[in-house]
């Protein structure tokens, strides 16, 4: 017995979306991922790689347009580069660099 997958919140689901391609206006998006509970608006999460800016999503980046059956949209790249998203876990934060210091203050003497 297979599970049902959710309709797709957009015709470019699947599809190879490049930077600056829309992937449509959040209206038509949240009215594609419908109602929950009686009330409550429709959720769309907007993952990796997509924007929204004054009503309208578009691509960062190259690559498939994916959708979990939860109404979260990302697109899917072939790039190495961890790209921070909302809801991801944190392992550990950075709170200083500094350059390595170089000097005698690192040497030790060679005690005799």
């Amino acid at each position: 017995m297979t599970a049902a997958r959710a309709p797709p919140l957009s015709p470019l689901v699947g599809a190879v979306v490049f930077p600056g391609d829309s992937v449509g206006s959040l209206g038509d998006l949240a009215a594609a991922a419908g109602g929950g509970a009686a009330g409550v608006a429709p959720t769309v999460r907007l993952g990796a790689s997509l924007l929204q800016r004054e009503g309208e999503v578009r691509a960062t980046r190259a690559g498939r347009l994916r959708q979990t059956g939860g109404g979260k949209l990302w697109v899917e790249t072939n790039q190495r580069r961890y790209l921070p998203a909302v809801e991801d876990a944190v392992v550990g934060v950075v709170a200083e660099r500094h350059a390595e210091a170089r000097g005698s203050a690192q040497r030790c003497s060679g005690g005799a």
